[in-house]
């Protein structure tokens, strides 16, 4: 066999490479009958258990909806379990037993998930374990029958429908799925098994998006900017900011914030105010607002001077192509965690001065991408400029379609590379 040349965020070598898989299991069904046997055993009341049930519903689950159900056991998990996962305390298969996950307050991803079993179970609530090859270990990672699994998640129904919960990050809101989980391979396991058919699915990404909306406000003074900006994320976006910034000390939590709004830029950067709304718990959307100056942005040649818009956020990067061609497909769901970006910036003028040299609009679409990049005078001495990006986070761009990505990418970095000119 050739050897392979190794290439940015490329499949896993199970996915292309010639691969000899054996098993000794007959069928899909014998795994997860014995799985449902296990979790369920290990899901069974106690005192600890109901106690804890008596904390999440007070007044007992009757008249609750299932999706509130479902909330309110992942939010107390989220707050009371950590995670973790070391081989001489977890063992590789066997879930712990629920009551003593609640003890402990410890859990590996089987273990909490067994743990919401319990809960859910016992509120009325439809829900069973899944089991789960992440991603990244490629989407032909298992082909027969076995416990090749390195992920487990829980899957409940509301309203009709199958939705699917992660529970090993605290800080991730409720109903959001890993870009390694989305569309990975899954085995559901029954609750209670009755001899239905069992086959491998990937799982479904879910209506959960991950956004991001940034204001920006930017005012010229002499040859520096004041800077003041508001941003609003959701879903993976909301758990890196906690992870981020939760739990540092002031002057840690300082210093992240400075180097945050100091990645853009190549002059200095002096910090003003910031705050952050919802970074406790696991709410859907984190907000963050800063006030900041960049030393002598703005560039003057003659009578004019130039400045670019700020961003913040690089929708597109040109580090990942190469003059070689393609040979395997690009996993762009590994490159990209963010669906839809919106960003709006305005820039004001000192009194006297005008815009001279604005860019043109620009709408570019590349397959499931979609870039639109639109500049307004609202006045002689006020722009605004809006830019939006639609990602398609599932996607796996196939090596011929590659060139035309990097067509699509160059047009987008070379358009927010270009100055606006005013005197």
């Amino acid at each position: 066999m050739p050897a392979y040349k190794p290439e940015p965020y490329m499949p896993s070598l199970g996915d292309f490479g010639e691969v000899l898989t054996v098993s000794t299991v007959k069928s899909w069904n014998d795994i997860s009958e014995w799985y449902s046997d296990i979790t369920r055993v290990q899901s069974r009341e106690d005192y600890d258990l109901n106690e804890a049930y008596g904390e999440i519903f007070p007044k007992g689950a009757a008249g609750i909806s299932e999706t509130d159900k479902a909330r309110r056991i992942y939010e107390y998990i989220e707050d009371r379990i950590g995670y973790s996962s070391v081989s001489f305390r977890q063992g590789a298969y066997v879930p712990q037993r629920a009551g003593k996950t609640l003890t402990t307050r410890l859990g590996d991803c089987k273990d909490m998930s067994a743990l919401f079993l319990a809960f859910a179970h016992k509120a009325g609530l439809p829900a069973n374990l899944v089991l789960v090859n992440t991603r990244n270990n490629g989407s032909k990672g298992i082909t027969l029958p076995s416990m090749e699994f390195n992920h487990c998640i829980v899957q409940y129904q509301a309203d009709g429908k199958d939705n699917f919960l992660e529970l090993t990050d605290r800080y991730l809101p409720f109903g959001t799925l890993p870009q390694t989980v989305k569309a990975a391979q899954m085995l559901s396991v029954p609750y209670k098994y009755e001899k239905q058919p069992a086959t491998l699915a990937a799982v479904p990404g879910g209506k959960s998006l991950t956004t991001l909306k940034r204001k920006v406000n930017i005012k010229i003074q002499s040859a520096d900017v004041q800077i003041n900006t508001s941003c609003a994320v959701t879903g993976n976006l909301a758990s890196v900011f906690r992870e981020r910034y939760l739990h540092k000390a002031p002057d840690e939590e300082r210093e992240t914030v400075r180097e945050h709004v100091g990645y853009s830029f190549k002059n200095h950067v002096e910090l003003g105010k910031y705050g952050f709304r919802n970074l406790e718990g696991a709410a859907d959307t984190v907000h963050w607002n800063c006030d900041y100056t960049v030393k002598n942005e703005v560039v003057s040649v003659g009578d004019f001077s130039m400045l670019r818009p700020v961003f913040m956020e690089m929708v597109a990067t040109q580090d990942i192509f190469t003059n070689e061609a393609r040979q395997h497909p690009f996993q762009y769901w590994s490159y990209e965690n963010t669906d839809n970006y919106v960003t709006e910036v305005v820039i004001e003028l000192p009194e006297g001065k005008a815009f001279d040299q604005v860019p043109g609009n620009m709408q570019e679409k590349f397959e499931g991408m979609t870039y639109e990049i639109a500049y307004e005078k609202l006045t002689p001495g006020k722009l605004k400029v809006t830019r939006s990006f639609r990602a398609d986070t599932g996607a796996e761009i196939a090596p011929a379609a590659f060139v035309g990505m990097k067509d699509f990418f160059n047009k987008i970095v070379e358009k927010e590379q270009k100055y606006i000119s005013f005197k």
